[in-house]
């Protein structure tokens, strides 16, 4: 499960005139964000899709992926099925005895905020994702 995802400015999403590093905070949209390791190198996560409407207002949705994954080395590399086909991707992760943790930078922050620009996450640039093991 998600436990924390911290921006790399203070944003405030939830436009309560208060903002924050810590998305958790802003909103409840990342609760059910979760990834699903099996022994059998598959993977099911459930992600967050945020997005802002006309006004600016926070819009929820999640989907949830699968696929395979393999580790090596601080690199996690997971093939994703998607609309018939797959895509693949690696990222370094810090791996404890109970969380995983990642960053994102500027080119992948629009996979999480679609139609950024303009709108409360327009400037955010990194996010730190640590999720808990259960």
């Amino acid at each position: 499960m998600l436990s924390t995802l911290t921006a790399d400015v203070a944003v405030d999403l939830n436009q309560d005139m208060i903002t924050n590093m810590e998305l958790t905070n802003e909103t409840n949209c990342f609760d059910s964000m979760a990834i699903s390791f099996n022994a059998d190198g598959t993977f099911t996560s459930t992600i967050a899709e945020v997005s802002f409407d006309a006004s600016n207002n926070l819009v929820c949705n999640t989907n949830v992926e699968s696929g395979t994954y393999s580790y090596a080395n601080g690199t996690l590399t997971i093939t994703v099925n998607v609309n018939g086909g797959t895509a693949t991707e690696s990222q370094q992760v810090l791996l404890t005895t109970s969380t995983l943790s990642f960053n994102v930078d500027d080119n992948d922050v629009a996979q999480y905020f679609s139609g950024a620009a303009g709108t409360p996450a327009s400037g955010i640039m990194s996010l730190d994702f640590v999720y808990n093991k259960i």
